[in-house]
């Protein structure tokens, strides 16, 4: 997981229009307004005033709800293609007042897409999980999130739009079954210190399994020895540039993911990325497997 700059991200105003309730409840507050005049009925024009004050209210506390909110995107996973990516969001109450019954979703999606959030108050941010959803391989543009509330009640949808001015680095599906290259020993295993056993990983040499300890206790184990060169793998594009290059693509990211996960001591050898397989490295690497064959 890679962070992001964390900064507000830039909204659009706010939007507010009745819902059914709302039209049918402003619709009754004229029809007794234009009763009361028409026939001089003062009591049904009272009537439709004390409608009114709630209808009113509820519209001011909707736009509130929303208004003053804003968002900051923190962190999102550089995810594989096909995978749903979801953003670490934060919500903020700017203003005065307290921000109930909100959700928030990415712009186009249904409401089985959307986020509750219960309440929002000054001082206290609330972090949430958005799912931005699947994409195939490549730099996407961030979607745009909307905000949005119903609050206090229903008969107005309040909402804000939000476009974060960030991207989306998605990487080739991890998948493939072939073993990686490994640098030929420099010294015999007989002249190296034994450091201890690890579980066997992909491309492991057979020699150095322990078959005596796999024999007694039917566990295949791997004997990892002092500055063991056996340990030192090369991810090498030669090594898949036979494949199609969408599955050499997800060979060499399960390579480099197996690498980094299991602490191997590795180098990625392609013509779009070289270098070392590091905690600090693994994101240009990812990045370069994402657009390759993008132009520019």
């Amino acid at each position: 997981m890679f962070r992001w700059i964390d900064r507000f991200v830039r909204n659009d105003r706010t939007y507010i229009v009745p819902n059914g309730a709302g039209v049918a409840f402003g619709f009754l507050f004229f029809i007794l307004l234009f009763m009361g005049a028409a026939l001089n009925r003062p009591l049904l024009q009272l009537i439709g005033f004390m409608i009114a004050i709630p209808y009113l209210s509820a519209m001011v506390q909707s736009n509130s709800n929303v208004k003053d909110l804003k968002i900051r995107i923190l962190e999102s996973p550089l995810a594989p293609a096909g995978a749903t990516v979801e953003a670490r969001v934060v919500l903020e109450q700017s203003g005065r007042g307290t921000s109930r019954k909100i959700s928030i979703r990415v712009r186009g999606d249904s409401d089985s897409g959307r986020l509750m959030i219960e309440r929002v108050a000054p001082g206290e941010p609330v972090e949430v999980r958005v799912p931005l959803g699947s994409f195939i391989r490549g730099f996407h543009p961030f979607p745009d999130l909307v905000v949005s509330s119903g609050h206090p009640i229903g008969m107005f949808h309040t909402w804000k739009r939000f476009r974060p001015e960030l991207g989306l680095w998605i990487h080739p599906a991890p998948v493939g079954s072939l073993p990686w290259r490994q640098e030929p020993a420099k010294e015999e295993d007989s002249r190296l210190e034994y450091r201890e056993h690890r579980q066997v990983g992909p491309g492991d040499s057979l020699s150095r399994i322990d078959w005596k300890r796999f024999a007694k206790d039917k566990e295949r184990l791997f004997r990892v020895y002092e500055d063991d060169p056996a340990r030192k793998v090369v991810l090498s594009w030669e090594g898949v540039r036979h494949l199609p290059v969408e599955e050499a693509l997800s060979q060499m990211t399960r390579w480099l993911l197996d690498a980094e996960r299991g602490g191997v001591e590795a180098t990625v050898d392609a013509p779009f990325t070289r270098g070392p397989v590091t905690r600090h490295s693994m994101k240009a690497h990812l990045r370069a497997l994402a657009s390759y064959g993008e132009a520019g």
